[in-house]
Parts: C-alpha cells; structure tokens; sequence
C-alpha cells in the first residue's frame, strides 16, 4: 500500500472512531466531502496545510494521523506484543489491565 493510500486508511479510521462522517469532516475542515473521499481513498495527494486542517477537524494531532505503523500490525502481532507484555507483570498490573481492556472494548 502506497503512503497516500495509507494515511487516508488513517483518517478514515479515525473519522470513524471520531464518529464523524465525511460531511461532517469536510464542513469541519473547510473541503468537500468528495475531497474527503479522495484523501481517504488515497486518490488526492493533500498539502500540509490541509492536512493540518483535518488533523484539527479530527482533534488529533499531524503526528498521530500520520502514525501509520499502529495501523500495520496485524491482529496476530498485536496479540502476540500484549502476550509478551503481560507474560511478566505482577497481579496487581495484570488485574489493572484487565480493567482497562474491559473500559475501552465493553
């Protein structure tokens, strides 16, 4: 997947958790809606000051859209890492952790 595509995966996603549709992105960031739908689809290369725009329209910052490696771990990776991390912790961080997966996935 090429960079552009990837960061418009990236604001899709978090549009999504934003609970924002395109419209509402677009009006937010003064563009169009199909223009969100072209950054998202990777089909428009957007400058940094629009990209500054989205990323204020979506509360997060330039950096944070831009973080595509989060985005790549596969779901096996992912729960081979949080395998690893708990594999030494202590009761107590376990039981912590617990309650934090089970606040941010009910």
């Amino acid at each position: 997947m090429d960079k552009k595509a990837m960061l418009g995966t990236r604001i899709r996603e978090i549009r999504k958790r934003r609970k924002l549709s395109q419209e509402m992105l677009a009006e937010r960031a003064g563009i169009s809606a199909q223009y969100v739908s072209n950054i998202e689809r990777g089909k428009e290369n957007p400058t940094l000051d629009l990209l500054l725009r989205v990323a204020e329209a979506l509360k997060v910052s330039l950096r944070e859209m831009c973080d595509f490696e989060a985005e790549e771990l596969d779901v096996k990776k992912i729960r081979s890492s949080i395998r690893e991390i708990l594999k030494t912790r202590d009761p107590e961080t376990l039981r912590v952790a617990l309650k934090l997966l089970k606040t941010v996935a009910p």
